[in-house]
């Protein structure tokens, strides 16, 4: 899980329990600041997260994930154990449905009895993983069973990348300057990374009836620390999916392969899987513009019920689907073909002809 630097460095849009994966989702809070009539669509808020234990002699935590200590008298923590890269089979090749965060790049292999996650002194065991399920609501618990293997993604991305900023700098989490050495790190891998003037310029006549009567000119600056966000999120991720290249990291073969069975459960698959052309819908009861599309939606699932499979997801109740969909911006809707190809992903509503429109581009009138 998260510590509250690692919060602070990333816009968080983890949606609920375990969902640490996103820190690909989670860069600092510029969509918050570009947010209005010019973009419509809502941030999802920060959720808690809980800490997770790894091994290694580190000091008791407390409810935010750092020591308990103050720096000056607690113990200092060993010095961090990062392996060499492994070769082996990588998650990424062979299931990559799930290839899609810190865990991508991890070697499959037999692991030692009991181990799901081995990575030099971090270390996460079966019995840490089955302790983190009881952190879920007994009543909701069975419909997270698909999401397996991303709770273990989400408990072991704070231990990997803290270890690595204490491998940098000599410190570790609490000490005074912690939070400025997460954002040197974040800094290294997204440094330069700005939209170009035609990718503004694109985004600004792809969604020109948001923005009202505004020129382009008038709206630049906004469009480009919002686009930035997103070229940033995007290039985090990609450090995080080749952070196994870098290091040794496996992963239990044999239990990954039960949990990418599993997944294949949840709703969004099981629709892609009828043979139809599909809709997906992430919203929120909170979000004002989810509220404006719902009356479109709701006809649609009527109207269209035998050409056209629509799947409404509550970002609140499906945390980690919303996650695994990259949907920290709500509303958000995914446009796929009867093959199951993504041919459109819209964040922000669309009026009901520019609905239709997309519609028709993947098969539906």
């Amino acid at each position: 899980m998260l510590t509250r630097a690692f919060r602070k460095v990333f816009f968080s849009a983890a949606m609920a329990l375990g969902m640490a994966i996103l820190l690909t989702a989670c860069l600092g809070q510029g969509k918050k600041e570009v947010e209005g009539e010019s973009v419509a669509a809502e941030p999802a808020p920060a959720q808690p997260v809980t800490p997770v234990e790894v091994v290694t002699e580190e000091p008791e935590a407390t409810a935010e994930g750092e020591p308990a200590q103050d720096s000056e008298t607690r113990e200092a923590l060993p010095p961090p154990v990062i392996p060499p890269v492994k070769e082996g089979v990588l998650l990424s090749e062979t299931y990559p449905d799930l290839g899609d965060g810190i865990l991508a790049a991890a070697v499959l292999e037999e692991l030692n009895s009991g181990e799901l996650l081995s990575s030099g002194d971090v270390v996460i065991t079966e019995a840490m993983f089955q302790e983190e399920l009881t952190k879920i609501p007994e009543e909701v618990r069975g419909d997270y069973a698909p999401y397996g293997f991303f709770i273990l993604q989400s408990m072991a991305t704070e231990p990997l990348l803290n270890r690595q900023v204490r491998g940098d700098s000599g410190a570790q989490p609490g000490d005074e300057n912690w939070e400025g050495l997460v954002r040197d790190y974040v800094d290294k891998v997204v440094a330069d990374v700005k939209p170009t003037e035609a990718e503004m310029t694109a985004f600004y006549e792809e969604n020109k009836a948001m923005m009202g009567d505004a020129s382009f000119e008038e709206v630049k600056g906004e469009l480009e620390a919002y686009l930035s966000r997103d070229k940033q999120e995007a290039a985090f991720n990609e450090h995080l999916m080749n952070f196994g290249k870098s290091i040794g990291l496996s992963l239990n073969a044999p239990w990954v392969e039960t949990m990418a069975a599993r997944f294949k459960e949840n709703p969004i698959d099981k629709a892609l899987a009828q043979g139809k052309p599909v809709l997906v819908d992430f919203y929120a009861d909170w979000c004002g513009p989810c509220k404006l599309m719902k009356p479109a939606i709701d006809a649609l699932k009527e109207t269209h019920a035998d050409k056209l499979t629509v799947v409404v997801v509550n970002v609140d109740n499906e945390p980690f689907l919303a996650n695994r969909h990259k949907a920290s911006s709500i509303p958000l809707l995914l446009f796929y073909d009867a093959q199951g190809n993504l041919v459109k992903r819209q964040e922000g509503m669309l009026q009901e002809e520019e609905l239709k429109k997309e519609l028709e581009k993947i098969g539906v009138s």
